[in-house]
C-alpha cells in the first residue's frame, strides 16, 4: 500500500529487520494516511479524520487534474490495521506455541533415552545418518548437562551463520532499494511503479521465508533425528516439518481473509482508481511542455479544491 499503487502485503514491512525496508515503509506508507506531528497545523481544515491532504498522495495535481481518488476513510483503515495485527498476533501464538511444543518433545525423548559422548563433548554420531546416536535408557544429571552444552553449542554456530545469511540478504535488500530511489522514471510511470512494488514485495517474502527456515533448521538440527514420544514410527523432525507446512498455510489463508474482507475491498477499489489516475495523469505528462504549461496550475486546482 503505497503512494503510487496498492500492496497489501506492504502493510507488514515495519516489521523487517532492515531498517532501509521499516524506512520505507514509515515514509512511504504510513504518511499516506496520517499526518506526521511535524505537519498538524498545516494540514487543511477540509481533511476529515486526521488524513493528510490528497495532494500528499499523488503528485502533478497541477496537471489538470480533478478526478483526485478519495483515500478510504480513518475507520477503514483502522479496521485493516487492525486486521494485519490480530493475523501477526495469531501467528505469532501459533509459531510460538510449535515452536516450545518441539523442546517439550525433545525433552520429553530424554525421559527414557540419552547419548552417549566423546572425549569433546559431542554425542556419538549414528554411522549411517550422521545424527547423534540415541540409546535406550533415561539421561542422568550429568548426560543432561553434556547435552545441552552440545545443544548450546549448536545454537551458537548456527547463530553465526544464520547471522551471515541474514547479513547477506540485508545487502541485497539494501542494493534493490537504493537503485530503486535512484532509477529515474515519470512520477506517473505505472510499469515503473508496479515493478518498484514486486520488487519490494518480493524482499518482503525472501526476509520472511529466510528467518522461518532458519527457525526450522535449527529445530531439525537439536531435535528432528529424534523419536517423536507422542506418534510411534514418525520423528520429531517429521513433527516440525508438518508444523512448518501448516503455518505457511496459515500466513496464506489470513493474508487472502484480509485482502477479501470488507476493509479490504474499499483498499482495493482505491488501489484500481489510483491506477487509473496516474494512466490520465501519464498521458499529460506525455504530452506535456514548456510552452502550454500553466505555471498557476496548481495553485488554481488548489484553490478549485478549496485546499487554500
Amino acid at each position: 500500500m503505497n503512494m503510487f499503487g496498492g500492496s497489501f502485503m506492504m502493510m507488514n514491512m515495519g516489521n523487517s529487520r532492515v531498517p532501509s525496508m521499516r524506512k520505507f515503509f514509515d515514509v512511504n506508507v504510513v504518511p499516506q494516511f496520517w499526518a506526521p506531528p511535524a505537519q498538524i497545523g498545516s494540514v487543511p481544515s477540509s481533511v476529515e479524520s486526521g488524513m493528510i491532504d490528497p495532494n500528499s498522495i499523488v503528485p502533478g495535481l497541477g496537471f489538470g487534474a480533478n478526478n483526485v481518488p478519495a483515500p478510504p476513510t480513518m475507520e477503514d483503515t483502522m479496521a485493516l490495521m487492525g486486521m494485519y495485527q490480530n493475523q501477526q498476533a495469531n501467528e505469532g501464538q501459533y509459531f510460538n506455541h510449535m515452536y516450545n511444543d518441539v523442546l517439550a518433545k525433545k525433552e520429553e525423548v530424554f525421559k527414557e533415552n540419552h547419548y552417549k559422548f566423546d572425549e569433546d563433548g559431542s554425542p556419538v554420531l549414528n554411522e549411517e545418518t550422521g545424527k547423534p546416536e540415541v540409546f535406550e535408557g533415561s539421561e542422568d544429571a550429568f548426560g543432561k548437562f553434556q547435552r545441552h552444552q552440545w545443544e548450546q553449542g549448536v545454537a551458537q554456530e548456527m547463530g553465526e551463520k544464520h547471522q551471515e545469511e541474514f547479513m547477506n540478504f540485508e545487502r541485497t535488500a539494501n542494493k534493490i532499494l537504493l537503485s530503486q530511489d535512484n532509477k529515474p522514471s515519470s512520477m506517473f510511470d505505472i510499469q515503473a511503479r508496479q515493478n518498484r512494488n514486486e520488487q519490494i514485495e518480493s524482499l518482503q517474502k525472501q526476509e520472511h521465508q529466510l528467518l522461518v527456515s532458519q527457525k526450522q533448521e535449527y529445530l531439525q538440527e537439536i531435535a528432528g533425528h529424534l523419536p517423536n514420544p507422542d506418534s510411534e514410527g514418525e520423528t520429531i523432525g517429521q513433527y516440525i516439518d508438518q508444523g512448518f507446512q501448516d503455518y505457511s498455510l496459515m500466513t496464506e489463508q489470513s493474508e487472502t481473509d484480509i485482502t477479501t474482507s470488507d476493509a479490504g475491498q474499499v483498499f482495493q477499489d482505491y488501489f484500481d482508481a489510483v491506477g487509473d489516475f496516474l494512466a490520465q495523469q501519464q498521458q499529460i505528462w506525455d504530452a506535456y511542455g514548456m510552452e502550454s504549461f500553466d505555471p498557476n496550475a496548481m495553485k488554481n486546482f488548489a484553490k478549485g479544491q478549496k485546499l487554500v
